[in-house]
């Protein structure tokens, strides 16, 4: 006969619940926590920059925000020597206009003062909202508590305010995708490989002032859509909460006495044609212009048209280190322009066309990601020796 009591036997709390909360702890807490095996490159950018912006931002003249295109596309230090203006990049992978803007405002909080900031605000990524299911963005990586409610607060969205919520507490629901890859990739016997890409990407950012050099890569497909096609009805349009934010960087620069560029960066010949005959690129160049409109002194930086080749891209719409170098050159002949007409007070250009493509390489040494990869490799190997 069993003797506890019904009702005691209904309070006692199951012992496989007990260790099941137990495990899951200890797999949240112990596993999961830091793990880079399970944290995707844009996740990694987003918690670097938002932990380096401290340091770096300072005694900058100019600063640079934005999303892969810019990061990729501009290398600080051929900026800094092509303008004499010490420059720094804390644009992310993914970057969209509120996290441009909570970076901004951190850094200006840390005491920088730049002169100038570049950012890009892409098409694609204006479009979506901050609790887009195809772009899912890592806020929890970059936003402090504070600034995670102020965007929810501003995008009035109980789906971002779950999403952003969960992720803070669950690691296991924050990087679930990359937990499941990470779990296919060891069941079919292949290395994940993320711990070792995410030091080498660390190596690289640090050694080009948070811009991201990307190696050669072998020629790629870039169809061109012919001019004979019609240009189809655009349906673009930027989503309510990016255009809150882009107003609020552009407030913000301007407040402080900082020229803002709106960066227009290039891609190869097959891409632009596709967004051409889209409708989708004059609607957006419509809207940069309306932006303009709004904040006069808003300049364009505009290399969409300035001749880069697929042959200094990495895919359709990032540049190599080649490609990266030689817009970096053009963007500093550009702002040696901008800040002449300044100084003479002349009437100024708002809509600047970067310079066409030129192959003469700058004199500033660039490293590139298999190369940062391959000095890691060389200095673990080293150690293993002594």
């Amino acid at each position: 006969m069993n003797d506890v009591p019904r009702d005691h036997r209904r309070g006692l709390v199951p012992i496989g619940l007990l260790g099941m909360i137990v495990l899951v702890t200890t797999i949240e807490l112990g596993v999961m926590r830091g793990n880079l095996d399970f944290m995707d490159n844009v996740a990694v950018s987003w918690k670097y920059t938002g932990k380096i912006v401290k340091r770096k931002a300072k005694g900058n003249s100019i600063l640079c925000f934005g999303d892969s295109m810019l990061k990729f596309g501009l290398l600080p230090r051929v900026l800094a020597e092509g303008t004499g203006q010490k420059t720094y990049s804390l644009a992310v992978l993914s970057g969209s206009a509120p996290s441009s803007y909570y970076l901004l405002r951190r850094a200006l909080d840390t005491g920088a003062r730049p002169s100038a900031v570049i950012v890009d605000f892409a098409r694609g990524i204006l479009g979506d909202g901050p609790a887009s299911e195809t772009r899912p963005y890592p806020w929890v990586e970059l936003l402090k508590p504070r600034e995670a409610a102020e965007l929810c607060w501003t995008a009035k969205d109980p789906n971002l305010v779950a999403s952003i919520g969960l992720r803070s507490v669950l690691h296991s629901v924050r990087q679930r995708h990359e937990i499941r890859a990470h779990v296919m990739a060891m069941l079919g016997g292949k290395p994940t490989g993320q711990r070792d890409v995410a030091p080498a990407l660390w190596r690289n950012w640090n050694t080009n002032d948070g811009g991201q050099a990307n190696p050669k890569v072998e020629p790629f497909a870039d169809v061109v859509v012919p001019e004979s096609h019609p240009i189809k009805s655009g349906t673009w349009r930027c989503h309510p909460v990016n255009e809150t934010y882009l107003h609020r960087f552009v407030e913000l620069a301007q407040s402080h006495g900082i020229k803002v560029y709106w960066m227009l960066t290039p891609v190869t010949p097959g891409t632009f044609s596709h967004w051409v005959h889209s409708g989708d690129e004059q609607l957006f160049v419509d809207y940069v212009q309306q932006q303009q409109a709004r904040f006069p002194g808003l300049v364009v930086l505009d290399a969409r048209q300035s001749g880069y080749e697929r042959s200094v891209f990495v895919d359709g719409v990032h540049l190599d280190r080649d490609g990266a170098a030689a817009l970096s050159a053009g963007v500093s002949q550009a702002l040696q322009v901008s800040i002449s007409e300044s100084k003479s007070k002349s009437e100024r250009t708002t809509w600047i066309k970067i310079p066409a493509f030129d192959d003469q390489l700058p004199r500033v040494a660039i490293e590139d990601v298999t190369e940062s990869r391959l000095a890691l490799k060389s200095v673990l190997e080293q150690r293993k020796r002594r």
